[in-house]
């Protein structure tokens, strides 16, 4: 790899520090979306929202936002090398939000009666599918110059068995999310050491779903005409469920970085209360 300058495009320019932008590319999104509304009657009222979409992009292991757009991962000369599921992309996402004012236990203007009516009890849960995974690789041996490319998967190399996807619930699998055993490095195709380019394109794989629910418990209490004192109580994954980010899907990090879950996509439970004087 001595010569790899050589082997520039235009000689005499660093492959490292020369970068030239287009604005070609490409991308799709199609979705049915249901949406299913019910107005307050009996204390109840709710606000439910399925969508089922796929969004395909030129661009897809990019982090939206990003300036560089399409970015320099993979062979710069073929603009669907990196076509596939964009990174953002859920293919189920389903929303509810619903609240529900509790019926008063004991009617009349004495303490019982204030303080068995005026709750309301309110929740949103979100279910949705996990976003796709690109796999990524540093690579300083590309005979083409671009260091920056995606991962060279082998279904046939020792221990992968031909199945990239691992079995199990994700709290199993958060040392190896996938079967890391099916990467290699690309194969030489020069004398000296070069290689090719990656052959992977983003969407072989999800990351891990997510499931949550917010709980919120409020009270509204009249004191006199006009003023009313409202106590909340609030839960931000009240079920405490572990949900987890995204692995580690760069091959040249290496074992144990490389298919390894090191982060979660939400918080865990989160309590507050709160007090506020309506006047």
């Amino acid at each position: 790899m001595a010569n790899l300058a050589l082997r520039v495009p235009y000689q005499g320019w660093d492959p490292a520090g020369f970068m030239e932008q287009g604005s070609e590319g490409r991308s799709n999104f199609n979705a049915l979306e249901i949406t299913l509304k019910k107005h307050l009657s009996h204390g109840l009222q709710f606000l439910s929202a399925y969508t089922r979409s796929k969004t395909l992009s030129t661009g897809a292991a990019n982090v939206v936002g990003s300036s560089l757009g399409e970015g320099t991962i993979g062979d710069q000369n073929n603009l669907y090398a990196g076509y596939g599921e964009a990174n953002f992309s859920r293919r189920q996402r389903l929303i509810v939000s619903a609240i529900y004012e509790l019926p008063a236990f004991e009617h009349g203007s004495g303490v019982a009666g204030k303080m068995l009516s005026g709750w309301a009890l309110s929740t949103v849960v979100t279910l949705q599918s996990g976003t796709p995974l690109a796999f990524l690789n540093t690579n300083s041996n590309n005979l083409f110059g671009t260091s920056n490319d995606f991962a060279y998967l082998n279904l046939s190399a020792p221990g992968c068995n031909g199945h990239l996807s691992r079995s199990g619930s994700v709290e199993s699998r958060v040392n190896e999310y996938f079967n890391t055993s099916c990467f290699t490095s690309p194969p030489v195709i020069s004398s000296d050491g070069g290689t090719g380019f990656g052959n992977t394109k983003p969407g072989l794989l999800r990351g891990p779903d997510q499931h949550n629910a917010d709980l919120s418990l409020r009270k509204t209490t009249a004191l006199i005409e006009r003023i009313a004192l409202e106590f909340r109580a609030e839960f931000f994954n009240a079920f405490n469920s572990a949900q987890f980010g995204n692995p580690d899907t760069t091959f040249s990090d290496g074992v144990p970085a490389f298919g390894k879950i090191t982060s979660t996509s939400v918080a865990p439970r989160v309590g507050q209360l709160a007090l506020k004087l309506n006047f």
